[in-house]
């Protein structure tokens, strides 16, 4: 009942070496992050200064940090329209030169002038003349 057997011995030697090799892994890992953190501590930009009188170097009284860099100006945002606008299209100031029974009319979705004949129900975009019209 308390012998284990060459397969067990070995099974538990095996497991131990298992064991070890991870514990020497994480601590390997655990030794390289502790270092990198201590030399972080030691290059200037990780000194806290309390005033600018503070940790000078004695051979050339020299600051061991860089000061701040000056705050940049940000553009102000400029307000964005709340309604679409269209461009305007001049309109060309009614003529009396139209055929008769012509009107001239404004799409409203494009803004352009068109030619209405309200007797024929005919429509067209240029001013009817002898020679263009529908």
């Amino acid at each position: 009942m308390g012998s284990f057997g060459v397969g067990g011995i070995v099974g538990v030697v095996v497991g131990a070496l298992f064991i070890l090799m991870a514990a020497a892994l994480i601590a390997f890992f655990v030794v390289k992050k502790r270092k990198a953190q201590r030399d972080a501590f030691k290059t200037p930009s990780a000194i806290a200064i309390v005033s600018s009188n503070d940790y000078l170097s004695p051979p050339t009284a020299q600051p061991l940090y860089q000061p701040a860099p000056a705050p940049v100006a940000m553009p102000k945002p400029q307000p964005k329209p709340t309604v679409a606008t269209r461009p305007v299209v001049p309109v060309a100031p009614p003529s009396n030169d139209l055929l008769p029974g012509w009107t001239e009319e404004v799409d409203p979705d494009s803004g352009y002038s068109f030619f209405h004949n309200a007797a024929t129900g005919a429509t067209q975009w240029n001013r009817p003349t002898m020679n263009n019209v529908n």
